[in-house]
């Protein structure tokens, strides 16, 4: 603290780092050897508080200029860490994915149909098409009527499986359980025509379909609804699509299946069938895929580019993309 005196006038004045310094006139300061700080000559003089208090700042601002690098130091650190751990989390799942992807898609057409049950004239012709109309697209297939090559060893190579107007029961429990295990493991289903007549007491199976067979009309011609375009199954039908089958219903049909086609009942004659009824639907159950359509009672069927084109459609969707099955969260009732 500087003050005034009656000896002269204190000034105050401030050096190059900001300290104040009390200046007394030449006459007022004190001689060497007296007591008190005595400056070399020519030099001001100071109070020792103030030296004391530009030490104590200087060391404060030292401490505080350390103490924030430290935590910018810190801080970059964390965030170089937490880079280098997203880093390898991506690699590590990028890793995983590519290992999960399937070196080929291949599917397995089945088209066992039971002792003393009706078979479809379809089954020949179509089996022929849908192999050629896959294989032009990239898609491998094996084609079987053998119940036995329902066994997880087997069915894991397949991205799909196609039921293709199978009919009545073709299974035992064994070959129930690994279908349930293969669905419930990823795989992908797809079903035409008559698959819907497939173990028709098994309720597993027909709410993985979608639905059971009921009944149908004959044959006859109607118009069918696209009510969803975008759906690989429908994409490039027209939106109003004239077809001549015979129509079915069904029963116990699973209310999640997701609709992509419907039959006009304006346009044919049944008194059970409610307007709009579902034709070709899909759904995912239970970690799989499954696509239907009620459509392929006739062998021309199979000569229509249209309904292939429908089939192919149907069959991409059950693939989807075409992981590895992961049997650990696969079992079976």
């Amino acid at each position: 603290i500087c003050e005034s005196k009656n000896q002269g006038v204190i000034t105050q004045r401030t050096n190059s780092v900001g300290a104040n310094l009390c200046v007394r006139p030449a006459s007022q300061r004190l001689s060497q050897g007296q007591s008190g700080f005595a400056p070399n000559k020519g030099e001001h003089t100071g109070s020792p508080l103030l030296g004391f208090a530009f030490f104590r700042d200087t060391i404060f601002s030292s401490f505080i200029i350390t103490h924030s690098a430290f935590i910018i130091f810190q801080m970059k650190y964390f965030v170089l860490l937490f880079l280098l751990a997203s880093l390898g989390c991506q690699s590590t799942r990028t890793g995983r994915n590519q290992v999960n992807v399937r070196s080929e898609k291949r599917i397995l057409i089945f088209t066992k149909t039971a002792p003393g049950a009706y078979r479809h004239e379809s089954i020949g012709p179509g089996k022929v098409a849908v192999m050629k109309i896959c294989q032009e697209n990239g898609i491998q297939v094996d084609t079987s009527e053998n119940s036995e090559l329902f066994t997880d060893a087997t069915l894991k190579k397949y991205s799909a499986l196609v039921f293709l107007s199978t009919n009545q029961d073709v299974f035992n429990s064994g070959q129930e359980a690994a279908l349930q295990r293969y669905i419930r493991a990823g795989g992908g289903f797809a079903g035409i025509h008559a698959a819907s007549g497939v173990e028709r007491k098994w309720p597993w199976f027909g709410q993985m379909l979608g639905g059971v067979f009921e009944w149908h009309t004959p044959q006859q011609n109607a118009m069918i609804d696209i009510t969803d375009p975008k759906h690989p199954s429908t994409q490039g039908l027209p939106r109003r699509w004239q077809r001549y089958d015979e129509w079915y219903l069904f029963h116990d049909m699973n209310p999640d299946i997701k609709v992509v086609a419907t039959l006009d009942s304006t346009t044919y004659k049944s008194d059970r069938h409610p307007n709009h009824y579902p034709f070709a639907w899909y759904h995912a159950f239970e970690g799989g895929r499954s696509w239907y359509t009620a459509g392929g009672h006739n062998s021309s069927d199979f000569a229509d580019p249209l309904f292939l084109k429908h089939i192919l459609g149907g069959i991409i969707y059950a693939i989807g993309d075409n992981r590895e099955l992961d049997y650990r969260k696969a079992t079976a009732q």
